[in-house]
């Protein structure tokens, strides 16, 4: 895999990702959060902790054990990440309606990663 054909696949799916986020945000009429992060709840924050310790464990695990991480690894995280995140906002925050634009991440991370994996 070289640079070259990683940005010929990275960069549209980026623009098409931000494109239909906006778009959506517009029709359904959804405020941007303000802040980079905003948990919903104390049990949404330690959850994401527990992930995130998870996964630098099992990176450090990978490491040291199995020679190497895999690279699949990090998507395979992220996409977990945003269906918990999804999850906790339908769960727990539904009048602000973000739920549906980290449920758009999810399945385009979904989508992203499964074809990231038989591209390359």
């Amino acid at each position: 895999m070289d640079i070259k054909s990683l940005l010929l696949f990275l960069i549209p799916w980026s623009l098409f990702f931000i494109l239909f986020e906006f778009i959506l945000r517009k029709k359904l009429n959804i405020n941007r959060p303000k802040g980079f992060y905003r948990g919903v709840n104390n049990l949404h924050k330690r959850v994401e902790i527990g992930l995130f310790i998870g996964f630098l464990l099992s990176m450090i695990i990978m490491e040291f054990f199995f020679s190497g991480m895999d690279k699949y690894t990090l998507f395979i995280f992220f996409t977990f990440l945003f269906g918990v995140r999804a999850f906790m906002e339908w769960k727990f925050d539904r009048p602000t309606r973000e739920y549906i634009i980290t449920f758009w991440a999810f399945c385009f991370f979904c989508v992203f990663t499964i074809s990231f994996i038989f591209l390359f």
